[in-house]
């Protein structure tokens, strides 16, 4: 996705289009569109997996209280292509740089003058302290065969 100001196109397409060349080599889609809509779709894109994120440990909240397991259902629901598997993983939220910092710049654009407030969105990692027993166990004691956390936060970093 690259921005690009109509009153003043330049050569920024034709850049990218050179920086990307090997990505766009591999069939990557390539998209240009307005400044406003492409810092639109990098914040909305981080905001619903911000949501998606915040729903499955809510659920997990339930299967807790339930007795159900919170993996066999994020697997179940995941075979619905309009949900799909990928960011349905409990766990004690999120962190990071990229989604908090998108969620805050989504709301702020949400609420600007003359705008209605936009749709809930979560504020925060989603659970903090009220992250479910069982996530934190499993988080703290490893579970064979699985990855906790973001797949490409740096070693090092915290939540």
């Amino acid at each position: 996705m690259v921005g690009i100001d109509p009153e003043r196109p330049g050569r920024v397409e034709e850049v990218a289009r050179r920086v990307y060349a090997d990505a766009l080599s591999r069939e990557t889609p390539f998209l240009t569109t307005d400044l406003a809509t492409a810092e639109l779709v990098k914040v909305s894109a981080n905001a619903f997996l911000a949501t998606k994120i915040s729903f499955i440990n809510a659920i997990a909240e339930v299967c807790e209280a339930t007795g159900a397991d919170v993996i066999d259902l994020a697997d179940a629901i995941g075979h619905d292509a309009r949900i799909g598997r990928k960011f349905l993983g409990a766990g004690l939220g999120f962190g990071g740089g990229c989604l908090p910092k998108d969620i805050r710049a989504f709301m702020a654009r949400a609420g600007e003058p003359g705008r209605r407030p936009g749709p809930h969105v979560p504020a925060r990692g989603g659970h903090g302290q009220h992250a479910p027993q069982g996530a934190r166990r499993r988080v703290g004691r490893g579970t064979p065969g699985r990855t906790h956390g973001h797949p490409h936060r740096r070693p090092g970093r915290s939540l």
